[in-house]
Order: structure tokens, then C-alpha cells, then sequence
């Protein structure tokens, strides 16, 4: 892998933006490699399979706001609300 967690991230972000759903869960199996941590392995699973249940949703954000650093508190303050 890479030398940095942004490294990492950034990396990530490509894939999400410019390849497809097969492609991410190839590169999270290599993320996987790196660390022994079972709660490690279990938040980075988790978080695969939230990227790739909402897949097109991620691809859509990282598109539309490339760059940009946000959170996620408007969808919680919605879900919220509703």
C-alpha cells in the first residue's frame, strides 16, 4: 500500500469515483492485508459494505464534490427528522 492513511484515502476516493464496485472490494481485500486487528478488519468490512450497498451514491458525492470535506450530518438530521 501506500505510506499514509491519506495515501490510503486517496486511493480509495479514485477507485469510488473512476472504476467500479468489483474493483473497490479488490482494493479493500488489499487494505485488508495490511493490519491484523480484528476490530480494525471488522470497521474496514463494515464500511466496504456500506460503500457498495450505496454505491452509486458514493460515486455521485465524490464526483459532484470533489475536494470538498463534509460529514455526514445533514442525511443523520434527516433520517432524524423523518
Amino acid at each position: 500500500m501506500k505510506d499514509s492513511k491519506d495515501d490510503v484515502r486517496i486511493e480509495i476516493y479514485k477507485t469510488i469515483r473512476s472504476k467500479t464496485n468489483a474493483d473497490f472490494l479488490k482494493l479493500v481485500d488489499r487494505i485488508k492485508e495490511y493490519t491484523s486487528s480484528e476490530n480494525i478488519l471488522a470497521k474496514i468490512s463494515a464500511s466496504a459494505d456500506y460503500i457498495s450497498s450505496n454505491w452509486m451514491a458514493a460515486k455521485y458525492r465524490l464526483r459532484k464534490h470533489e475536494g470538498v470535506l463534509a460529514c455526514s450530518a445533514e442525511g443523520h438530521v434527516y433520517h432524524v427528522l423523518s
